[in-house]
Protein backbone atom coordinates (compact mmCIF):
# COMPACT_ATOMS: atom_id res chain seq x y z
CA UNK A 1 0.00 0.00 0.00
CA UNK A 2 1.31 3.44 -0.88
CA UNK A 3 2.17 6.05 1.70
CA UNK A 4 -0.32 8.47 0.14
CA UNK A 5 -3.11 5.91 0.35
CA UNK A 6 -2.37 5.29 4.02
CA UNK A 7 -2.25 9.04 4.67
CA UNK A 8 -5.63 9.58 3.01
CA UNK A 9 -7.17 6.76 5.02
CA UNK A 10 -5.76 8.20 8.26
CA UNK A 11 -6.99 11.71 7.45
CA UNK A 12 -10.43 10.33 6.58
CA UNK A 13 -10.66 8.85 10.08
CA UNK A 14 -9.80 12.25 11.57
CA UNK A 15 -12.42 13.94 9.39
CA UNK A 16 -13.25 17.58 9.00
CA UNK A 17 -14.58 19.72 6.18
CA UNK A 18 -11.17 21.33 5.65
CA UNK A 19 -9.91 17.98 4.32
CA UNK A 20 -12.54 17.68 1.58
CA UNK A 21 -10.57 19.72 -1.02
CA UNK A 22 -7.48 17.62 -0.31
CA UNK A 23 -9.41 14.41 -0.93
CA UNK A 24 -10.86 15.84 -4.15
CA UNK A 25 -7.38 16.76 -5.41
CA UNK A 26 -6.15 13.22 -4.81
CA UNK A 27 -8.76 11.92 -7.27
CA UNK A 28 -6.58 13.41 -10.01
CA UNK A 29 -3.37 11.56 -9.05
CA UNK A 30 -1.95 8.82 -11.25
CA UNK A 31 -2.26 6.05 -8.63
CA UNK A 32 -5.49 4.06 -8.77
CA UNK A 33 -5.18 3.12 -5.07
CA UNK A 34 -4.87 6.79 -4.10
CA UNK A 35 -7.88 7.65 -6.28
CA UNK A 36 -10.06 4.99 -4.65
CA UNK A 37 -8.99 6.01 -1.13
CA UNK A 38 -9.75 9.65 -1.94
CA UNK A 39 -13.18 8.85 -3.38
CA UNK A 40 -14.06 6.74 -0.34
CA UNK A 41 -12.85 9.54 1.94
CA UNK A 42 -15.12 12.01 0.13
CA UNK A 43 -18.03 9.60 0.39
CA UNK A 44 -17.53 9.36 4.14
CA UNK A 45 -16.98 13.11 4.66
CA UNK A 46 -20.63 13.94 5.12
CA UNK A 47 -22.95 15.90 2.88
CA UNK A 48 -20.28 18.27 1.50
CA UNK A 49 -17.96 15.42 0.54
CA UNK A 50 -20.77 13.46 -1.06
CA UNK A 51 -21.93 16.49 -3.04
CA UNK A 52 -18.41 17.11 -4.36
CA UNK A 53 -18.02 13.44 -5.27
CA UNK A 54 -21.25 13.66 -7.30
CA UNK A 55 -20.02 16.82 -9.04
CA UNK A 56 -16.78 15.08 -9.99
CA UNK A 57 -18.74 12.04 -11.21
CA UNK A 58 -20.79 14.28 -13.52
CA UNK A 59 -17.79 16.21 -14.82
CA UNK A 60 -15.96 15.50 -18.03
CA UNK A 61 -12.80 17.39 -17.09
CA UNK A 62 -10.91 14.21 -16.16
CA UNK A 63 -12.46 10.98 -17.27
CA UNK A 64 -10.47 8.83 -14.80
CA UNK A 65 -11.55 10.89 -11.77
CA UNK A 66 -15.15 10.92 -13.00
CA UNK A 67 -15.09 7.17 -13.60
CA UNK A 68 -13.72 6.46 -10.13
CA UNK A 69 -16.28 8.77 -8.52
CA UNK A 70 -19.08 7.02 -10.41
CA UNK A 71 -17.71 3.63 -9.39
CA UNK A 72 -17.60 4.49 -5.68
CA UNK A 73 -21.09 6.00 -5.79
CA UNK A 74 -22.54 2.99 -7.62
CA UNK A 75 -20.85 0.56 -5.22
CA UNK A 76 -22.71 2.30 -2.42
CA UNK A 77 -26.01 2.41 -4.35
CA UNK A 78 -25.96 6.20 -4.52
CA UNK A 79 -27.47 7.76 -7.63
CA UNK A 80 -26.04 10.83 -9.28
CA UNK A 81 -29.23 12.85 -9.42
CA UNK A 82 -29.55 16.06 -11.39
CA UNK A 83 -29.61 19.10 -9.16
Amino acid sequence: MEVKTTAIEALAKIGGNELIPIFAQRLYESSFEVNIAAAEALLNSGEKGLKLLKIIAKSNSDSKAAAIAKFILSENFIEIEDE
